[in-house]
This record gives structure tokens, sequence and C-alpha cells, in this order.
């Protein structure tokens, strides 16, 4: 924070995605949360790699440890469909001082908002039982994969008028939430 002190704990982000991208988990094998949830890493993999639609890395602060943990991988796993609704899981794994799976659940929702289509809600849990905090958080989505012999990707883009936007909410505990929008250049090919 400005002041010096501890942001609060993140407990949500919620995301909205430009209407012209899509995710498509169609013929994509799913993973469950039982697999992952007390998972390290490579475990992770090994159960669910048939799954994974991204990769990154995390960094979190645990204050009463040595303040900033390491790096993390991040790991995205497709977590299958159920009423109509896509979820996928982002797995962590950090390491000591303080050993732990972290694992946040992404509904992933069709909207119709504007120029909005696509809306993530991720739920965070807390770490070390709520006293950390992610302090840097980069995650890429990605996956090609056949299905009925037809190529497939998990994101799909469509660029109609040379821009692509995102909007975001980031819920904290005990905190005002933060909100930002993000545009990026696209190519219309044509």
């Amino acid at each position: 924070m400005g002041d010096g002190s501890n942001p609060p704990p993140l407990q949500e982000l919620i995301v909205e995605i430009d209407r012209n991208v899509m995710l498509g988990t169609r013929g994509l094998p799913a993973c469950g949360l039982g697999k992952i949830k007390s998972a390290n890493t490579s475990q992770a993999l090994k159960a669910c790699r048939p799954a994974l639609v991204g990769e990154g890395k995390t960094n979190v602060e645990v204050p009463y440890h040595a303040p900033l943990l390491p790096w993390s991988k991040l790991l995205a796993f497709n977590g299958g469909v159920k009423d109509g609704k896509s979820t996928l899981y982002i797995h962590s794994y950090l390491v000591a001082p303080v050993s732990a799976s972290l694992v946040m659940t992404v509904a992933v929702l069709k909207i119709h908002n504007g120029r909005y289509g696509v809306k993530l809600d991720i739920s965070i849990p807390p770490i070390a039982k709520g006293s950390g905090f992610v302090r840097k958080f980069q995650l890429n989505l990605f996956r090609r994969f056949a299905y009925r012999h037809k190529k497939q990707s998990f994101v799909k883009a469509r660029c109609f008028d040379g821009k692509l936007q995102a909007k975001a909410a980031w819920i904290f505990l005990e905190a005002p939430p933060l909100a930002g929008t993000l545009k990026r250049p696209c190519t219309v090919k044509g």
C-alpha cells in the first residue's frame, strides 16, 4: 500500500472479456478439483496434464514469515462443464516457509454486457489463514487440441474494430474494490 502497510487479502477477481474473445472447451479433457486440491505442481501436472489450458506464475507475501515467497508456478486446468457453466482451476503450490497447495476456482459465464461477452469469476481462497496476499499474478491461457478430427483452440479471438478490451474488479477482504479497463490493439484480417 502507499503508506507501507500490507494490502488486504484478495478474495475475488471478476474479469469481463471482449465479446470477440471466446473460450472453447468442447472436446477438451476435464480435471476434477479433487485431483489437484492437495497436490504439488508435478503431482497436479501428472494427474491432469490433458486438461492443461494455461501456465504462469505468482508471487505471494506472508508477513509473519520471510515476507516474500519465491515465484510459484501457476497451472490452469479445464474443470469441465456442469449445468451449462464452465469451470477452470488455477493451481499453484506455494513453497517454504509456507508449503501449501492453492487452487482458485474460475466460473466462466457467457454474458451480454455491451462490449463484453465472457465473464470470469475467480474465487481466491485464503492464503496462510488469511494473513497472506497475492503480490503478483501472471497467467497465459493457451491450448490447441483436436476434436472430431478438427483443430481447436481454447482461446479464439476476432478483431472487428482494431481493439480487444477487458475490464476487471478486484474484491478485497475489508477494503473497497478496485476496477480497471484494459484495451489492446489487434489487426483486422482481410
